[in-house]
């Protein structure tokens, strides 16, 4: 019967069918496309030694029969990470050489004949973040609830710019009755450092005090096993050094000296304060 055959390799430009999906991935965009019947997709990066890379994989939809698999190449060719699984995956890898990473992806099954869509999502510290129209992600507000959706094998993508010496906080929560999801948040440096990481089953929190000047990335995404736990969140943001806005309805903002101040904690909410005379920073926490 007629058949289809697909090459990728490293160290050479990536050519794309017409119609097929692959080349440049953007840090932090949705990409989507399918995997037909004993086919790959092959997607780059361009990247710079030292920098921290996630790829997220996972399928569009359930009853797709595809297992999703996501290999990793550095630019010399070496095998960076490799991971599969029944509706999600994802690879993580440090680049060891400047220069094009291949991103493989296709069907992980024994057969390897699944098929369906997919979405894939990838990080890099270091660059600009886009952000897919409809999902969420870009610029964190400093004491502002921000709210997004994780769905099966997404990740989203955060940032926010400090000053040496700022001290930064963020805590997920997730959000909804019925939400199997497991928050996972990571924060990473501008130079491509995993400064910290939390999850829970309900909630997690990522702290650091700022040693550089840059854009830090903050990464939201489900923190199973599997990775392929969904639901809708509540993220917010804490840092020294830049004014707050809190979020309508949200508490938070100046103290007023003497005065009771009344407030809620939700699900990985945050509630920052702020004494104006000493410019501290009073942040409410939950165990």
């Amino acid at each position: 019967g007629a058949y289809r055959l697909s090459m990728a390799k490293s160290g050479s430009p990536v050519g794309v069918s017409q119609g097929d999906e692959g080349g440049e991935l953007s840090n932090g965009f949705k990409h989507t496309g399918a995997i037909g019947t004993g086919e790959i997709d092959a997607w780059t990066i361009t990247a710079t030694a030292g920098e921290n890379i996630l790829v997220r994989m996972g399928k569009t939809t359930p009853s797709d029969t595809l297992a999703p698999f996501v290999r990793i190449f550095g630019p010399d060719g070496v095998a960076l990470d490799s991971q599969f699984g029944t509706a999600a995956a994802e690879g993580r890898a440090t680049v060891n050489k400047s220069g094009t990473v291949l991103v493989v992806v296709a069907d992980s099954s024994n057969a390897k004949s699944g098929t369906g869509g997919y979405q894939l999502t990838m990080v890099r510290t270091g660059a600009p973040v886009s952000v897919a129209p409809g999902d969420e992600g870009g610029p964190l507000t400093n004491g502002f609830t921000h709210i997004g959706t994780i769905d099966t094998g997404d990740l989203d993508v955060w940032t926010v710019n400090a000053t040496a010496g700022d001290y930064l906080m963020a805590r997920v929560g997730k959000a909804g009755p019925g939400n199997a999801l497991t928050p996972w948040v990571r924060l990473y440096s501008p130079g491509g450092a995993l400064l910290d990481d939390g999850f829970g089953s309900a909630a997690g929190e990522a702290l650091t005090r700022a040693t550089v000047t840059g854009t830090f990335l903050v990464v939201v995404g489900d923190g199973t096993p599997t990775r392929a736990e969904t639901g809708s969140y509540r993220l917010s943001l804490v840092k020294t050094g830049t004014p707050l806005t809190i979020s309508a309805g949200d508490e938070g903002g100046e103290l007023i000296n003497g005065a009771e101040h009344k407030g809620l904690i939700t699900v990985g909410d945050l509630d920052a304060w702020t004494d104006r005379k000493s410019t501290r920073l009073n942040s409410s926490h939950v165990a």
